[in-house]
C-alpha cells in the first residue's frame, strides 16, 4: 500500500495472495462503515475518504474476482 495515502493500488494487490486480499477487504470495508457513520453523524471532515474506500473496496474485489475468489 501507498503509505501516504493508505490506499491499495492495483499492482500491489495482484501480488498478494487472496487470503491477504480477503483479510484486507474486510478491513477495507470495516473502515468505510466507520467513516460512513462518522459522516451521517456530521463528524467526518475529509468527506473524499467515503470515495477513496469506495474504489479501494472496488479495486480488492476486481482483483479477487480476477483470481477466481471473488468477496
Amino acid at each position: 500500500m501507498t503509505s501516504e495515502k493508505n490506499q491499495v493500488s492495483t499492482q500491489e494487490a495482484r501480488q498478494r495472495s487472496s487470503a491477504e486480499l480477503q483479510s484486507l477487504l474486510v478491513a477495507k470495508r470495516e473502515e468505510w462503515r466507520q467513516a460512513l457513520l462518522k459522516h451521517a453523524c456530521k463528524q467526518l471532515r475529509q468527506t473524499h475518504v467515503l470515495k477513496e474506500l469506495r474504489r479501494d473496496i472496488a479495486r480488492l474485489r476486481t482483483v479477487l474476482a480476477e483470481t477466481g475468489n471473488a468477496g
